[in-house]
């Protein structure tokens, strides 16, 4: 299921609610995937706009929607195009 978040992330281009483990310390952030490799991915966040960080996907403990995101892909779409 974290898979399908981080593609949702990715596919779409909207922030995900993530939580991981950094070393002792559990970690939550919105995120936005730029790139997903086979034990991997990239993100930037609000944190951190310009340049892509790497975290572990072994590492995510829960991904879902980010605040204000109902996962509507119909809707996403339809955004994404009034956009172009």
């Amino acid at each position: 299921m974290i898979r399908r978040f981080l593609q949702y992330s990715l596919r779409h281009q909207r922030p995900i609610k993530a939580v991981w483990t950094q070393g002792e310390d559990i970690v939550s952030r919105n995120l936005t995937v730029v790139e997903i490799g086979q034990d991997s991915f990239f993100y930037l966040s609000a944190r951190n706009k310009k340049t892509p960080l790497e975290l572990p996907i072994q590492d995510l403990l829960s991904c879902c929607y980010a605040r204000g995101d109902s996962g509507d892909t119909l809707k996403n779409m339809e955004k994404e195009q009034e956009n172009k």
